[in-house]
């Protein structure tokens, strides 16, 4: 299976508690192979496979939640 890198800025993460919110928001999207969030860069990197989902469907994950992504960087 092919995959893919992007990392999402994201704003309001403040706790663990945010950590775990933001992972489950992404991993339960069948399309994502892993989700892991930097609480001290306020990012989360995504692994997923692009035939499933696209980097504007993963930002849409986090639409009817606290988190703003406030930046996109594609990961080579």
């Amino acid at each position: 299976m092919p995959s893919t890198k992007v990392i999402f800025t994201l704003k309001n993460m403040q706790c663990m508690h945010c950590v775990r919110t933001v992972k489950n928001i992404f991993e339960e999207n069948p399309a994502v192979v892993a989700a892991e969030v930097d609480l001290s860069k306020q990012q989360v990197e995504i692994t997923y496979n692009p035939q499933k989902i696209n980097v504007a469907q993963l930002a849409e994950l986090t639409q009817d939640s606290i988190y703003e992504i406030v930046s996109t960087q594609m990961l080579a």
